[in-house]
């Protein structure tokens, strides 16, 4: 897997489509994303599940690089 071969802090590429529905009840954002080492999409309903998703993926190399891993620090 390529994300194996990668050092800590290396750059990482995230494709994202953002998009707004309509419904009855109000407008929802929805968004999925595909990292460029995945062939998969990702769905999401919410911003904040983005935003975990992203997180959860970026944490690790954070964590193994030394740098501190708050979620407010992540300049997203």
């Amino acid at each position: 897997m390529e994300a194996e071969r990668r050092g800590p802090l290396e750059p990482r590429l995230f494709i994202l489509r953002v998009w707004c529905e309509k419904h009855t009840a109000g407008n929802a954002w929805r968004a999925s994303v595909r990292s460029g080492d995945e062939l998969e999409r990702r769905h999401f309903a919410s911003l904040e599940a983005l935003l975990s998703y992203l997180e959860e993926n970026l944490r690790p190399e954070v964590e193994t690089a030394g740098v501190a891993a708050r979620a407010d620090e992540f300049p997203i």
